[in-house]
């Protein structure tokens, strides 16, 4: 069995616990960390325990709002109020969030991002559905 196959096999064996497993792959640039949790995703999608869809996000290439979200102002409620990110408020429940550089990313990002993954919650308040969370690191 080669590295990619090992990887692959890593992610779909902590579905079953995704609620409380985060699997990181660690490894050099270009060794396949994308392309093997995308893989997976088909995998797990083909024995009917995902949707297929993994969304990644680039830790070391995001601001931390991207994340944690962002507070605006509301007219008609004249209130501030939290917005979240695009990417993170379309998934939907058998989804794959992919953070890939996550190591890599500023301390702030880190902290978003690390908060997302304990919390399983938005900064607006709204809950994760039930998706597998990934991470990679160079």
């Amino acid at each position: 069995m080669n590295v990619f196959d090992e990887m692959v096999d890593f992610v779909k064996e902590a579905s079953p616990a995704r609620k409380f497993i985060v699997p990181c792959l660690e490894g050099p640039p270009g060794i396949g960390k994308t392309a093997a949790c995308k893989q997976a995703a088909t995998e797990l999608k083909e024995e009917g325990c995902a949707t297929g869809k993994v969304v990644t996000i680039i830790a070391s290439q995001i601001l931390p709002n991207e994340v944690s979200g962002i507070t605006m102002p509301v007219v008609e409620s004249k209130a501030m109020e939290i917005f979240d990110h695009f990417r993170l408020s379309i998934l939907k429940d058998g989804d794959i969030l992919f953070f890939d550089e996550l190591l890599e990313a500023d301390e702030l990002v880190l902290k978003a991002c690390l908060t997302l993954i304990e919390s399983r919650e938005l900064m607006s308040g709204r809950k994760l559905p039930d998706i597998m969370i990934v991470a990679a690191t160079n």
